[in-house]
C-alpha cells in the first residue's frame, strides 16, 4: 500500500501460533545464519548467555542513531529470577526518535527479537514509557506499553528482509522509549511455506513467504521447556500444561528412539528433536461410552489473522 507521499506504509505483522503436537520424523540439518546480530542494549560490555554472546551496545557493525546517549542499568538482584536475566540489567533509553541499523549480508527471512523490562533509572521510570517500534516496511509495536510492569517481555517477529540494511526505529509517544536487547538472525527461507489453508472462509492463502509474522505461542506438547541453547534456531518452546483445559484426560508420551526425518519433509530446523520426540495424547478411561477430547486454549487478538503451524502425529 502506498502512502500520500509515495512511500510504502509499514505493514502490521500478522500473528503466528507455533504449536508442535507430536512427532514423526533425522539427518542433522546444519544451518549457519548469514546474519547473527545479538545486542545487549545499554551495556558497555558483551554478555554471554549459554552458547550465545550478546555484543556491547554500539559495537560495530551495528550502529545507533539517537540524539542523546542514555545507557541505563539496574541491580542484578531485581532481575535474578528472570530467564536471561543478564539482558534485563541494562537498557538504552531514547528521548526522541532513534534507531538501530543492521547490515544485512543475505536478504530473506530473519528472526527479530526485542527484549523489554522496565525499571527506574535516575529520573526515568521505564514502566511509564509509551512508544512505537517499526522497520522501514513493518509496524511492529504501536503505542506500546509494557503490560506487566514486574516481568520481562520478549517479542519475536519473523520478517522477510529485502534490503541491504534493517533499520529498527523507536519513536516515543510520551517522552521516552527503551529497549533491553535485540536479536536479528537469519533463518532458512523455507522455514515458512508460501501457502496455508484458511478456516473462514475455507480456501487456500498464498503469499506467506513475504508476510511479516509475529510469534504469539510456541508450545512443546507433552515435552519440557526448550531453551535457545537446545533449539536449532535459538527459539524458546514452553510446555503445554497451562493451556490444557482438562489435563486430567491427557498424558505425556515420549518416542524414545532416534528421530528420522523424511526426505522433503520436516527437519530439525523446523523444530529440535526434543520437540518431535514428545507428545500429549488422550489418556485411557474406564468409561467406554464417554466422549473426551484434548483441548488447548490460546488467547488471541480477534482483529488479526492467526497462522497455526504445525501438527505432526506419531
Amino acid at each position: 500500500m502506498m502512502g500520500p507521499s509515495g512511500r510504502k506504509k509499514p505493514r502490521v505483522a500478522t500473528f503466528i501460533v507455533l504449536c508442535i503436537l507430536s512427532s514423526i520424523c533425522a539427518c542433522k540439518a546444519q544451518f549457519k545464519p548469514a546474519d547473527n546480530y545479538l545486542v545487549d542494549c545499554g551495556s558497555a560490555k558483551s554478555t554471554t548467555l549459554g552458547q550465545r554472546t550478546f555484543a556491547a551496545d554500539g559495537a560495530s557493525p551495528v550502529t545507533v542513531s539517537t540524539s542523546q546517549e542514555i545507557l541505563a542499568g539496574t541491580s542484578a538482584n531485581g532481575v535474578a529470577s528472570f530467564p536471561n536475566s543478564a539482558l534485563y540489567q541494562t537498557a538504552r533509553i531514547f528521548n526522541g526518535p532513534s534507531s538501530y541499523t543492521f547490515p544485512i549480508q543475505k536478504q530473506g527471512r530473519h528472526f527479530v527479537r526485542l527484549y523489554f523490562f522496565p525499571f527506574v533509572y535516575q529520573s526515568y521510570d521505564l514502566s511509564l514509557a509509551k512508544f512505537t517500534v517499526s522497520t522501514q516496511d513493518v509496524l511492529l509495536l504501536n503505542d506500546f506499553q509494557q503490560p506487566d510492569k514486574t516481568a520481562p517481555l520478549l517479542k519475536e517477529y519473523s520478517l522477510n528482509i529485502a534490503r541491504d540494511q534493517l533499520v529498527i526505529s523507536f519513536k516515543p509517544s510520551n517522552g521516552i522509549a527503551f529497549i533491553n536487547a535485540i536479536e536479528v538472525v537469519s533463518v532458512p527461507d523455507d522455514l515458512i511455506g508460501d501457502t496455508a489453508q484458511m478456516v473462514n472462509p475455507m480456501q487456500q492463502y498464498s503469499g506467506l513467504t513475504t508476510q511479516p509474522l509475529e510469534t504469539v505461542y510456541r508450545v512443546n506438547m507433552g515435552g519440557p521447556k526448550v531453551t535457545p541453547d537446545n533449539d536449532t534456531l535459538s527459539r524458546t518452546w514452553v510446555t503445554d500444561q497451562s493451556y490444557l483445559l482438562n489435563p486430567d484426560v491427557t498424558k505425556k508420551v515420549a518416542y524414545g528412539k532416534k528421530i528420522t526425518y523424511k526426505k522433503g519433509g520436516a527437519t530439525d530446523l523446523t523444530a529440535p528433536d526434543i520437540v518431535y520426540g514428545t507428545a500429549t495424547e488422550l489418556a485411557a478411561t474406564n468409561t467406554s461410552n464417554a466422549l473426551f477430547n484434548m483441548t488447548w486454549q490460546f488467547d488471541v487478538d480477534a482483529r488479526l489473522h492467526q497462522l497455526f503451524d504445525k501438527i505432526s502425529l506419531l
